[in-house]
Order: structure tokens, then C-alpha cells, then sequence
């Protein structure tokens, strides 16, 4: 029993670390696509506010700018979660290759004969020195 628990124990540690990394590396990934996606908000802001005092583009021009950086917004967070799906199956892919790799401790061969008509059944009854006189 002890021995079951101990492996469950550590099995549920290795568990958490894997998860723990997969966490991360998922805060990392969605931080540097906000990162990347305020990045060019602001620089459509910026340059739009630059062309039009400069008189090269219309107030219409600027927020086309803006607009269309925000429709990639859409875009860019599905391809990020498609490419989490792809992490996932890969990572199912290589558990079932080690699956696929796992040998059989039992072998089927040459074992005990069991007969193919019904098996007997006996039962024996024990009496302890206790239950003797009732």
C-alpha cells in the first residue's frame, strides 16, 4: 500500500512539473503576441498621428490604419492556438510511440490447461473455537 502511494505521489509530481513548464511556455507565447499586437497598434497610432500633421494622409487614413491592425488581432489568436493543437499532438503522438514501443512482461505461451466445461466450486466452512457453541 505505502509502495502505491508513494508511486501515485511521485507520478502526480512529475505531472505538475510538466505542467508547470507547459504554463509557462503558454504566459510566455500569449505575452509576446499582446506584445506584438499593442506594438503595432501603437505604431499605426503613432505613424497616423505623424503622416496626417505632416498633411501626407487624411484622419479616415489613420483609423483605416488602426482598424486593420486590430481585424489581424482575430487572426494572429487563432494561429497561436493552432499551433498550441499542434503541441498537443505531438505530444500524443510520442506517448503512443512509447505505447507502441511497451513489451509485454506477460507472455502468452504454454500455461496451466483450463478445461472448457464449467469449473467446480467448493466451499469449506471454518469454525473458530470461538464460534463453536452457537
Amino acid at each position: 500500500m505505502d509502495f502505491s502511494i508513494r508511486e501515485l505521489f511521485r507520478h502526480q509530481s512529475t505531472i505538475l512539473g510538466h505542467n508547470r513548464k507547459a504554463h509557462f511556455k503558454r504566459w510566455i507565447i500569449e505575452n509576446a503576441m499582446g506584445f506584438a499586437l499593442t506594438l503595432g497598434s501603437l505604431l499605426a497610432i503613432t505613424s497616423g498621428y505623424w503622416l496626417f500633421s505632416a498633411g501626407l494622409v487624411t484622419i479616415g487614413t489613420v483609423y483605416l490604419f488602426v482598424h486593420y491592425i486590430n481585424l489581424l488581432e482575430e487572426p494572429f489568436w487563432a494561429m497561436t492556438h493552432e499551433i498550441e493543437s499542434f503541441q498537443t499532438i505531438g505530444a500524443c503522438v510520442e506517448r503512443l510511440t512509447e505505447f507502441r514501443n511497451f513489451k509485454a512482461e506477460v507472455v502468452n505461451g504454454v500455461g496451466v490447461e483450463i478445461p472448457s466445461k464449467p469449473l467446480s466450486l467448493s466451499l469449506r466452512v471454518y469454525l473458530s473455537p470461538t464460534t463453536e457453541g452457537l
